[in-house]
Parts: structure tokens; sequence; C-alpha cells
């Protein structure tokens, strides 16, 4: 191939645009001929698509639109609301059956079987529903699936916890607002519409 066509193809394009696509989203390039660029056919560091911090476009149901992410406050208060449930629940079977550390177990275990159902069915919680806001995938916009949910919700969940809980508070530095468990099964968690 030539050298000089291919240079003359490097300047002629324009930063990569997120487009929509039947269930995908892709960047590709435009050819221009306004696109600024110096001998090397390199774009300047101010129209760098790295340089900008653009919010997350993801397709769904094959129209793109931009996130609003949830925010500290309402994942916490979501958690917050979960919690109680399951400690209600604790308390009621403690009630019950009797002080016993298999009912505990079976609380817990029963918390994550929730969790992994609700987010794969319908992409909340009931703490997540009542503070408005949804888990999906990044990609795509829909629910996650199972063996996601399972990798957010168990492993990442575990691993966010650990070093004094560091992966939980991971979103406030990260563009896309994501904590560790949220990084390990490719999912945001946004403002529901």
């Amino acid at each position: 191939m030539d050298e000089n066509n291919n240079t003359e193809n490097k300047e002629n394009m324009t930063p990569q645009q997120p487009v929509e696509s039947a269930g995908d989203v892709m960047s590709v390039g435009t050819p221009s001929a306004e696109t600024p660029s110096d001998e090397d056919g390199e774009l300047p560091a101010e129209s760098s698509p790295q340089s900008k911090s653009e919010p997350t476009v993801i397709v769904s149901g094959g129209a793109a639109s931009s996130v609003e992410y949830a925010t500290f406050m309402q994942r916490f208060v979501a958690v917050f609301i979960d919690g109680f449930i399951f400690f209600l629940l604790a308390m009621l079977f403690g009630f019950i059956f009797g002080d016993d550390n298999v009912f505990g177990s079976l609380i817990g275990l029963l918390a994550w079987v929730y969790a992994v159902f609700m987010l794969v069915k319908y992409g909340a919680t009931l703490g997540k529903m009542a503070v408005g806001i949804k888990v999906q995938d990044i990609n795509t916009g829909e629910n996650i699936d199972y063996i996601s949910a399972i990798l957010r919700e168990v492993v990442g969940k575990l691993l966010s916890s650990a070093i004094f809980s560091l992966g939980y508070l991971w979103m406030f530095w990260d563009n896309n607002k994501q904590c560790w468990h949220d990084k390990l099964a490719k999912s945001i968690v946004v403002k529901a519409k």
C-alpha cells in the first residue's frame, strides 16, 4: 500500500465518535477535510478523544443514549434498604426458629440469590428501585446476565470490601463511576428513567 495515501487517510479522519448499531456500540472515524492535524497526521492534544471526559453512550433496543450515573449516596441508601430487608428476615427467622447459625448462613445465601435474580430480571434490587437506580451492562445498556451478576454480587463485592473497602470508594475516581465489582462484571449503575 502507498505510504503517502495511508498518511492522507489519517489526516482526513476525525476523532472516534460512537455510533449506533443494532445492539452494539462501535466507534468509527469519518473522513473530514476540516480536522486539524500536525505534519505527522496526528490529532492535536486538545482534540484527542482521550483528553475529553464524555458520557458513556449505551445502545439499548437499537437506539443510542447517554447515561446519568448513580451517585454514591443513592447506591449507599439502596444497599441500606436491601440490608434492612434482610435484617428483618433474619430477625423473623430468629424469632420463629430460635437463635441458630444455620439460619444466619441461609439468610446470607438468600441475600446473594435475591440480588443476582433481581439484577438479571429487573436490573435492580428493591433498594435500587426505591432510590431510582439500576445496574446495566456497560456495552449494551441491557440487564446483566447471570454470570455477570454472580461475578458482581459474590466475587466482586468480596473484592470491593477488601483493603479498607477501597473497591467501593473507587467510583469517586472512575470516569464511569464504577466500583471494582462493577468493573469485574462490566456493569454500570445509572439513574433509572
